[in-house]
């Protein structure tokens, strides 16, 4: 399926991203946004796969003969941000620049890097144990792996109650990143960052950007504004565009620590600078890598999406303390998981639903980050680790 291009203003272009029906089958690519300024054509993240690879490449050739530099920004390391950085190979233009954080480096091996983060949650918890996967949604992924489709379903269930019930499960969390990453290796198209291209913001002259209450820090390449938001990821980054007032959040809307570097604080700093800056004007749209994954327009609109995700921040942190507080000798992740995600009312719960395989995230492993950086990890009786609230 082609990618989507929307002009939204002239010169201004989003390519559309796209959340997967299921990890199994389907892959999540984020939002990219094209600016052609003056003489510069500008690439704000790249994307993944042939599709969006071709819509920059389409994008690009509308444009040819009225440009003569490219500048590539990366807002954070992550493959699906990186993985057509090689288009700069294919755009013709006299002058290209390509930029990204020094922090983004640990991302490159991404195998290794998303491998050795899954399995480091094994250590405290069972993956599979409450997670809502069915025999027709796994039937995909088992085909793959050798399964004759025509496998009786009844016969995989009951198979699968038997394997939990000898915690065989727990066993297999300890292999869940090998098995993820070769899932992904499966799914997903070839990644691309173009390593060799890279320069560093921080090679940069750093700036101090004010709006009215809000203070970033950053460079401006050109035309863009680089804010640092290091929410999302240690690396993160946001683009700021004064000339079209729009504002492009890359992933710098991350609510829950979905990844063992993921700074929620920082991502409210984000927030409370984008309140402000949609208060005097500066802001009149904005979107980001994958939510929102559609333009948000008019201060009320952006006002009440971006209060939302502050809300469902403090929500989730009030939630989990809370939870924990419920166990003063301390809860391991299973057990908080089964107590949380069983509050109906709870973000918690919403969260579950809209876990792996629907994302490629997990709840347990956002628990146990959180956890690690909020909560004292202790020991229970039987040596497992558990957390409690600091006296």
């Amino acid at each position: 399926m082609a990618a989507e291009v929307r002009e939204l203003q002239s010169g201004l272009y989003l390519i559309q991203g796209h959340h997967p029906v299921s990890m199994w089958t389907d892959i999540n690519v984020p939002n990219i946004v094209m600016v052609h300024a003056g003489e510069t054509l500008y690439l704000l993240d790249s994307g993944l796969g042939p599709e969006q690879k071709q819509a920059i490449l389409d994008v690009a050739g509308q444009l040819k003969g009225q440009f003569t530099r490219l500048v590539l920004l990366n807002s954070h390391g992550h493959a699906d941000h990186t993985g057509n950085n090689d288009v700069l190979e294919d755009i013709d233009a006299p002058e290209k620049q390509h930029y990204i954080s020094e922090l983004s480096t640990p991302y490159f091996d991404s195998v290794g890097f998303f491998r050795d983060a899954y399995n480091e949650g094994a250590r405290y918890f069972d993956y599979l144990q409450g997670l809502n996967l069915t025999i027709d949604g796994l039937m995909p992924l088992l085909v793959r792996a050798g399964l004759d489709p025509r496998t009786d379903s009844d016969q995989l269930a009951d198979l699968g109650r038997r394997i939990s019930r000898l915690g065989l499960t727990r066993v297999i969390s300890h292999y869940w990143g090998d098995l993820m990453m070769r899932n992904i290796g499966e799914t997903y198209p070839p990644m691309h960052p173009s390593l060799e291209t890279m320069r560093h913001y921080e090679t940069l002259p750093g700036e101090t950007f004010e709006y009215g209450d809000a203070r970033w820090t950053g460079w401006r390449v050109g035309d863009v504004c680089v804010f640092q938001g290091h929410g999302h990821t240690a690396d993160g980054v946001l683009f700021y565009l004064p000339d079209h007032k729009f504002l492009f959040f890359a992933d710098e809307t991350t609510t829950i620590p979905i990844w063992k570097d993921t700074d929620t604080d920082n991502t409210a700093r984000s927030f409370h600078n984008t309140l402000s800056m949609v208060g005097t004007g500066a802001i009149e749209s904005l979107v980001a890598g994958h939510f929102p994954l559609q333009v948000v327009s008019g201060a009320e609109e952006m006002r009440a999406t971006i209060t939302a995700f502050l809300n469902q921040k403090l929500d989730f942190d009030r939630e989990v303390i809370d939870g924990v507080a419920q166990f003063p000798d301390g809860v391991g992740i299973d057990e908080l998981y089964s107590h949380l995600s069983g509050q109906a009312q709870g973000v918690v719960a919403r969260l579950a639903e809209a876990q792996f395989p629907k994302m490629p995230s997990f709840l347990k492993l956002t628990l146990l980050n959180f956890c690690r950086q909020h909560l004292t990890e202790v020991a229970d009786g039987a040596g497992r680790p558990t957390f409690k609230v600091a006296a």
